[in-house]
């Protein structure tokens, strides 16, 4: 997928190959949103094919949607590894994954539990130690922090904004294999579930197939 951008932040396609259906659907809903009523995926892909320039208000959402679910460089690299040593001081470490909020990129995993058995603690919690505002949006704290490529474990399911690491994967496997009905969120740097998976009896080769094949797919 290719595009350009002329002085007034208008965008036209060049290439519009790489982009799914998932992608084209998710386009079409900001599109409407704006007002263009636009009927179907395919129209809109028949629109960016003809390789005009878009509107100035639908090239911003069009490249703030794809900005959301692919900029790497959203936060530091320095950022994240602070912020990451901050939640684990703050909340220390468990090897209970039943008792985990956040598994972190290096395969850690954030105590949440008071009991020691279950999760007990709220996971917009994470925003307090990380100073982050929460008086716009009482999430802010969580979304921030799985934007970092930071997984929230839900119990019977998990979610992500960025591929697991190894580290990641072997913890996820253990949920994975214990859980039936598993789910799995993918979300945007707004917090937004893009993408879901169920599972009736999961299996790790199969979650992480999916879950590697979708983000395949959209890759700018």
């Amino acid at each position: 997928m290719n595009f350009e951008k002329n002085d007034e932040g208008c965008i036209r396609f060049t290439n519009t190959s790489g982009i799914n259906f998932d992608m084209w659907s998710l386009i079409l809903k900001r599109l409407n949103w704006l007002g263009y009523g636009m009927p179907d995926e395919d129209s809109v892909k028949e629109y960016f094919d003809k390789g005009t320039f878009l509107q100035q208000d639908q090239s911003i959402e069009v490249l703030k949607l794809f900005g959301e679910m692919h900029d790497s460089e959203k936060y530091s690299d320095a950022q994240i590894k602070r912020d990451n040593n901050i939640a684990r001081k703050h909340f220390g470490l468990t090897d209970n994954i039943d008792c985990a909020g956040y598994l972190l990129i290096n395969g850690d995993m954030l105590n949440f539990s008071y009991d020691g058995y279950k999760r007990t603690e709220d996971h917009r919690a994470i925003a307090y130690p990380l100073g982050i505002s929460t008086e716009d949006c009482a999430s802010a704290g969580l979304i921030q922090f799985v934007g970092y490529g930071n997984i929230r474990l839900l119990g019977r399911g998990f979610e992500l904004c960025k591929p697991p690491t190894q580290a990641q994967r072997k913890r996820l496997a253990e949920l994975i294999r214990k859980t039936e009905d598993l789910y799995v969120d993918i979300s945007n740097y707004e917090g937004h579930v893009v993408k879901e998976f169920s599972y009736p009896i999961p299996t790790p080769g199969t979650v992480f197939r999916d879950i590697d094949e979708y983000f395949a797919d959209i890759q700018i």
